[in-house]
């Protein structure tokens, strides 16, 4: 449901990537590791819970599917040539 509005339609949109606003590290991630969740505001509006990698608070992260979960990443700029 909308929070704005209360309606139960939406229309799909890509959310290719956003800003990473939060992060949390637990242990329990597969054979013991530690696992770094956070919450995403896409580029599309809505916020997602992903799987962190590399990535800082504040930070622009794009989004993908691996292995069936959400995982937010920062992407290596290109370096500008001299």
């Amino acid at each position: 449901m909308c929070a704005r509005c209360g309606g139960l339609a939406f229309d799909a949109e890509p959310a290719a990537g956003g800003t990473l606003e939060s992060a949390t590290t637990a242990a329990g991630g597969p054979d013991g590791e530690a696992v770094t969740l956070g919450t995403v505001r896409t580029n599309a509006g809505p916020v997602v819970v992903a799987r962190v990698i590399g990535a800082r608070p504040g930070s622009e992260v794009a989004l993908r599917l691996r292995d069936g979960a959400l995982e937010a990443w920062r992407p290596r700029r290109a370096r500008a040539a001299a």
